[in-house]
């Protein structure tokens, strides 16, 4: 019985001992202590560094995060005291905790809950509102696009309305602006702004208010009949048809390429313009102004050129063209003369197509004429010169467009020349010509026969 008391002493003191130095666990082991000092930084929209006081004999972390109301978490694992974690939602509140791994299977519990908040999204409120296209009933509405954008809303009505008209637009990753084009417009001025979505519920405020308003219906007529005389090097008289009953007329001139217009108002259906720039192309509009103040559309635009300063200013005139195969015809023209300004015609350039075609082939000529060969047999073509006086590309504006028909594959000097053998010397030939009608034409057409015959 003694021995039995004795072995329980010992048995307590040992117990005593250990307990005041090492606590096991129920498997025998060293239990791991849970992480403290839960801090969250570098909070983006998307991402967030948690991190912790590291705890002692720790091998490793288990880190489980999840947005606040979430039926399902995600656990990362790291070996330091610290994990960045991604594909977070803007504008979200998350909470997460830490467990110690001391390897050997041995987990602390979970620490208790941090929590941190992404912020919303940064969408910016577009800016560089302006409208285009305006006509009766349409406009469209421009902004600058915004980085980051996956679109816009955009809302109009006429000024005063209790109600907005709302549409949207979505932004191209290639486009350097954003537009809206709105139709069936009623009369009145309106008003309108624009909102950024970037996405994930994430917008920006409405920009500031533009205005815009749809043309009036014309209440006169618009001019027609624009014409351009007596082009100098820095003046031009532009002339259109009189509309009746009317107080005037706007007329607005530039150089193409400018997007800005010269406007000068008329009382008489002609104006000239002068201060031109020399060898430029410049395009002209009129518009009417009415009696009772109201203005018509303006008309289309005509086109004229203004002449060179060292003279090159003669535009080829009178062309003209004979076909005398299928396949070749012989073009001709008046050709520029010394204006006063002491310079010499060099050459000339011309360009010919198929009609309807874009290209424009292009061949020279000393003299005011060319024959031009592999034409396409039937085909209808347009074409037009130019005066070249040398000096680094110094030309006239081309002429006006003339235009040609080429003979089928059949038709040629055989349809019109005739050879028989003469009777009183059978080792000759005689041949019979029956005219075309244009003395142009047979001439040329004789003159590819003998060519053909090597009697030329």
């Amino acid at each position: 019985m003694k021995t039995k008391i004795k072995s329980m002493k010992v048995l307590f003191l040992l117990a005593t001992i250990i307990g005041c130095c090492v606590t096991l666990n129920s498997s025998g082991q060293t239990p791991c202590d849970p992480a403290s000092g839960l801090s969250s930084t570098g909070i983006t929209t998307s991402a967030a560094t948690l991190s912790w006081t590291a705890v002692s004999g720790a091998v490793g972390y288990n880190v489980m995060y999840q947005e606040v109301g979430s039926p399902s978490a995600i656990t990362v694992s790291t070996a330091t005291e610290s994990v960045t974690v991604n594909s977070l939602n803007a504008s979200s509140n998350y909470e997460w905790q830490v467990q110690t791994d001391c390897g050997n299977s041995s987990l602390s519990a979970f620490a208790a809950s941090a929590t941190f908040s992404t912020p919303a999204s940064v969408c910016s409120v577009p800016a560089g509102l302006n409208t285009t296209g305006i006509t009766l009933t349409d406009v469209t509405m421009n902004w600058t696009i915004v980085s980051g954008a996956a679109g816009y809303n955009i809302q109009y009505r006429i000024v005063g309305a209790p109600s907005w008209t709302s549409s949207s637009s979505w932004a191209l990753s290639s486009a350097t602006t954003a537009s809206l084009t709105v139709s069936s417009l009623a009369p009145g001025n309106y008003e309108w702004q624009v909102q950024t979505d970037c996405g994930s519920s994430s917008v920006s405020g409405f920009s500031a208010l533009d205005n815009f308003s749809p043309l009036a219906q014309p209440v006169c007529d618009m001019p027609a009949g624009l014409n351009v005389t007596g082009v100098t090097l820095t003046d031009a008289i532009l002339s259109w048809t009189a509309v009746a009953g009317v107080q005037g007329y706007n007329v607005r001139y530039r150089f193409s390429g400018n997007a800005t217009w010269t406007e000068v108002y008329s009382t008489t259906p002609s104006l000239t313009v002068s201060s031109l720039t020399p060898v430029t192309t410049y395009e002209v509009q009129v518009q009417t102004v009415c009696a009772g103040g109201g203005k018509s559309y303006f008309c289309k635009p005509g086109s004229f050129n203004t002449l060179s300063a060292s003279g090159c200013n003669v535009i080829p005139t009178a062309l003209s063209a004979v076909s005398s195969s299928a396949t070749s015809s012989l073009l001709s023209w008046v050709g520029g003369v010394d204006d006063g300004t002491a310079y010499t015609t060099y050459s000339y350039v011309i360009q010919y197509r198929v009609a309807g075609t874009q290209a424009w082939s292009v061949t020279n000529s000393s003299v005011p004429s060319v024959t031009l060969s592999g034409l396409s047999p039937s085909a209808n073509y347009e074409w037009r010169v130019s005066t070249d006086c040398g000096n680094s590309n110094n030309r006239s504006a081309f002429s006006a467009i003339a235009t040609f028909s080429m003979l089928s594959s059949g038709q040629g000097a055989s349809q019109y020349i005739t050879t028989i053998p003469n009777a009183s010397n059978p080792s000759t030939q005689s041949a019979m010509f029956l005219s075309t009608g244009s003395s142009a034409t047979d001439a040329q057409i004789v003159h590819d026969w003998l060519v053909a015959h090597g009697i030329y």
